[in-house]
């Protein structure tokens, strides 16, 4: 309860097949109540807040990929988070955008969980 300052937690279940979620994808989950703008290599997607966005991308050959992540703004947009990743051929990636803790620097944190499948 936040009568007592405890956090709070939610249980949020989706698809997790290797099917709809092949190596090379990337799932970002937006807990922010703010609109934020993807950008992964060349291509753009759009999260609304509190939802799960896919870029569904099949890789034969590891890489690296840039990675930005920005607050969706009428006119522009605000950059929030930018960095490098690798890409593995045999491994897809859940990253979870969430508002960042009063101890920590900046406006948003990005955690990755990189899942490999095996053939």
């Amino acid at each position: 309860s936040s009568e007592n300052n405890s956090p709070k937690y939610k249980t949020i279940a989706f698809e997790n097949s290797a099917e709809k979620y092949p190596a090379g994808s990337y799932r970002f989950y937006n807990l922010t109540k703010e609109t934020v703008a993807i950008k992964i290599g060349e291509e753009s997607i759009i999260a609304a807040p509190e939802k799960l966005v896919e870029f569904i991308q099949n890789s034969d050959y590891d890489s690296t990929v840039h990675l930005s992540v920005s607050i969706k703004k009428q006119d522009s947009n605000k950059p929030l988070y930018s960095n490098e990743w690798p890409q593995k051929a045999s491994s897809r990636s859940l990253v979870l955008i969430s508002k960042a803790g009063a101890k920590q620097s900046g406006k948003i944190k990005v955690k990755v969980f990189n899942d490999r499948i095996l053939p």
